[in-house]
């Protein structure tokens, strides 16, 4: 169990890193997060709900209950879905 606990800070590192220091998301932006049901997708989009930001989210279909109960309304099936045309919506 340890052994996978010591990835958390990676994730959250990770997403704060590109969020913050190099992106400089603020509140009332919006973000996309491709992959938002993995490790570091789960960390950004709880980065970016304390920040205020707004949330567009890619994952499959399956995670999107998960997802959405974490607060991120507006998500689109990756595997199914131009997200492209999507995100412009």
């Amino acid at each position: 169990m340890a052994k996978f606990a010591a990835a958390i800070p990676v994730n959250y590192l990770t997403a704060y890193f590109m969020m913050i220091h190099q992106g400089s998301l603020r509140k009332d932006e919006t973000i996309l997060i491709h992959g938002i049901g993995g490790g570091v997708g789960i960390a950004a989009l709880q980065i970016a709900n304390k920040i205020g930001a707004k949330i567009i989210g890619t994952a499959p279909a399956g995670k999107h209950s998960k997802i959405r109960d974490l607060g991120v309304e507006h998500l689109i099936d990756y595997q199914s879905e131009d997200f492209s045309e999507r995100v412009m919506e």
